[in-house]
């Protein structure tokens, strides 16, 4: 999923999760190298690629 050249980061997502969620995805944030912010948003855009690939 491509995201608009001109789409700026003005949205935002506040979600309450358990403290061992998040621990797990700050982990797996930082071993991709990406804040937790970008990973959740890569996360978002590659289950939707690969959901609109099923259709």
């Amino acid at each position: 999923m491509k995201k608009p050249k001109q789409e700026t980061r003005e949205a935002a997502m506040h979600v309450r999760v358990r403290p061992s969620v998040k621990a797990a995805a700050d982990r797996l944030a930082q071993e991709d190298g990406r804040s937790l912010a970008n990973w959740l948003e890569h996360l978002i855009e590659t289950e939707a690629a690969r959901r609109d690939g099923k259709k």
